[in-house]
């Protein structure tokens, strides 16, 4: 597996957004607030990844994760794929990849 990874950026986003990367705004439940920011943290994480890292000059991406960051790649794929339409890309979900 190693020689897959040659040459390779690995970016981990360590923060699980509570509602599986798809929400963007506040309820207020029984007077306590609520922050549901995943479609925020995915959108400002790849613009930060394309403004810093040249990320739209990669080849390919492989867009992954595991438990409920599983459910976070399904439903951020079309995300992923809005910013990065002439990048070739693979996604896999509910891995775990030792790094």
């Amino acid at each position: 597996m190693a020689m897959y990874r040659y040459n390779a950026s690995y970016v981990y986003i360590m923060y699980c957004s509570s509602d599986q990367f798809i929400g963007d705004g506040v309820q207020h439940i029984n007077g306590d607030v609520w922050q549901f920011r995943g479609t925020s943290i995915i959108n400002n994480t790849i613009a930060f990844l394309i403004q810093q890292y040249d990320l739209m000059e990669t080849k390919n991406i492989l867009w992954s994760g595991c438990s409920a960051g599983g459910q976070g790649v399904v439903n951020t794929l079309d995300i992923a794929h809005d910013y990065l339409r002439e990048v070739r890309g693979r996604s896999i979900y509910e891995v775990n990849i030792e790094m």
